[in-house]
């Protein structure tokens, strides 16, 4: 069964910076493995009962904020050098500067 995680509006350039980051977790075309940081940023986003509803831009940067341009693996247990080369979140920068110079100024 396929569900959609949660929705944002934004253009198709947007949707090729996402998938760009996460290129190190792509399965083939339109699929990733849900590991890491993907995992972590849908989950940010919501779970059941409210997967499927539209992220709001303010909801969306906290996520990114939280989540994808975190320095670190969020525990000691996880393997921090797997964790954050799943994700390449440069590819999002010019599409959130203000997010991305919160966490990195």
């Amino acid at each position: 069964m396929l569900k959609i995680w949660a929705f944002v509006d934004g253009t198709e350039a947007l949707e090729q910076a996402f998938h760009r980051a996460f290129d190190e977790l792509r399965s083939h075309g339109e699929w990733f493995f849900i590991e890491f940081k993907l995992r972590d940023f849908l989950h940010y986003l919501g779970q059941e009962p409210f997967v499927g509803q539209h992220i709001t831009r303010e909801q969306l940067e906290v996520a990114l904020f939280d989540v994808v341009f975190a320095p670190g693996a969020p525990h000691p247990d996880v393997p921090e050098e797997a964790y954050l080369r799943s994700c390449d979140h440069s590819h999002l920068r010019s599409f959130f500067p203000d997010v991305w110079e919160e966490r990195f100024a």
